[in-house]
């Protein structure tokens, strides 16, 4: 995703002229629509096929962009999806708009380490097409001719999907992160991260991983940003079901949904947007996902379940507004990092990401993890042509036992 440019005298005069840079980040990052890449979560956009200078939730000028943005941590980035007709009651929101009724998806089949393939599967609302053959004729075939039986196309691959030890999965409901957000020493804004308690979906346990983005008074004198982030994800496996995200700025409102249907490899994004400055608009289409896709806030929570050793990487796809990008973290230094919460032994990870297994040409990203059972997000650092974001942990509180 690309950075915006913030215009204005002040900065001209003051800062001079700027460039640009498109960071991913598979950490703290909230998906909006305007990117190329993964960004930090510390921003705002214009959207497409808008001539109007995009903002930035931090202090400074980036480039405008005609094409989508996001949330992952670098993981860092945020998400969209379809809407579907229905009399259920549409969910409230920060913004007012009322968001369709989800969609009805079908939920994958579950293994883990000791189960076997053959299991049953939950009951789903679409079933994959089965091979069906024809009963053998009763007749008999005419001589030198041989009659073969009908057949239909084989159903596709079934998806699996592996649940992950509950032992690896170092968070729980309650557990709380605060972020502080900082451009060239500046306040930019502070990122809460929150686990809670989530209802079940189509029979499977979830939880929520919930995130706000606020920006700090500083930078409200230029643009407003109040970005939350809200993703059900299944409890053991930790794939996404639903996707929101809901942008209250200066400029615009703005919700996004996303609902994942696994088995059948498909997203259905829908988006509203509310904006005199841009217009209003909205989007509501069905995206290839591929299997075992994250999106680009919930990949930082399953990166906190990877096993990492020095300079052995980790690759997993996440899907974000209608692609499919593949996300690669590769440890690189064991470092002790000091917090206002305390001082922690991290690993330094370098966070690339690729499209179509290309490298996004993108400044270094790197995040800082725990070396502990907790993989606390400690820190993250995204290079930009103009120095760097950083972000740092400044509260934590754990779930309780």
């Amino acid at each position: 995703m690309k950075f915006l440019r913030i215009s204005g005298t002040f900065w001209k005069t003051f800062w001079g002229k700027c460039g640009w840079a498109r960071p991913p980040t598979v950490c703290l990052a909230l998906l909006a629509e305007k990117r190329d890449v993964l960004i930090v979560p510390a921003y705002s956009y214009k959207d497409d096929n808008s001539s109007s200078t995009m903002f930035c939730k931090t202090w400074w000028k980036l480039k405008t962009v005609s094409s989508f943005a996001l949330v992952l941590f670098g993981w860092i980035g945020l998400v969209g999806m379809t809407a579907c007709t229905s009399t259920a009651p549409k969910e409230s929101t920060p913004t007012g708009i009322a968001l369709p009724a989800d969609t009805k998806v079908n939920i994958p089949k579950f293994v883990s380490q000791d189960d076997d393939l053959d299991a049953p599967t939950p009951a789903n609302a679409e079933e994959p097409p089965k091979k069906v053959v024809a009963a053998p004729t009763t007749h008999k075939p005419k001589r030198g001719k041989v009659e073969k039986t009908a057949e239909l196309p084989a159903k596709p691959a079934e998806t699996v999907i592996e649940e992950i030890p509950s032992e690896r999965i170092p968070f729980a409901v309650g557990e709380r992160q605060e972020v502080q957000l900082s451009w060239v020493g500046l306040p930019a804004g502070i990122a809460t991260m929150e686990v809670r308690k989530n209802d079940d979906f189509n029979g499977r346990p979830t939880i929520m991983l919930w995130a706000n983005v606020l920006s700090s008074k500083l930078v409200d004198a230029i643009y407003h940003v109040d970005n939350t982030v809200e993703t059900v994800v299944d409890s053991s496996a930790l794939i996404p079901y639903k996707f929101l995200l809901h942008m209250v700025e200066s400029a615009q409102l703005k919700e996004t949904k996303v609902t994942y249907d696994h088995p059948l490899g498909k997203a259905y994004y829908w988006a509203q947007r509310i904006s005199k400055k841009w217009g209003n608009e909205t989007n509501d289409r069905v995206d290839t996902l591929i299997p075992n896709s994250r999106d680009m806030f919930s990949a930082i929570y399953y990166a906190r379940t990877l096993n990492y050793q020095l300079n052995q990487k980790q690759e997993f796809p996440i899907y974000e507004n209608g692609k499919n990008w593949g996300v690669v973290l590769l440890p690189i230094a064991s470092e002790m990092v000091s917090t206002k919460v305390g001082v922690f032994q991290c690993w330094k990870i370098k966070v690339t990401v690729k499209l179509n297994n290309v490298l996004s040409p993108t400044g270094d990203i790197f995040m800082w993890l725990s070396d502990d059972s907790k993989r606390y997000l400690v820190k993250f650092d995204a290079k930009i042509k103009i120095g760097s974001l950083y972000g740092y942990l400044v509260a934590l509180k754990d779930a309780k036992p």
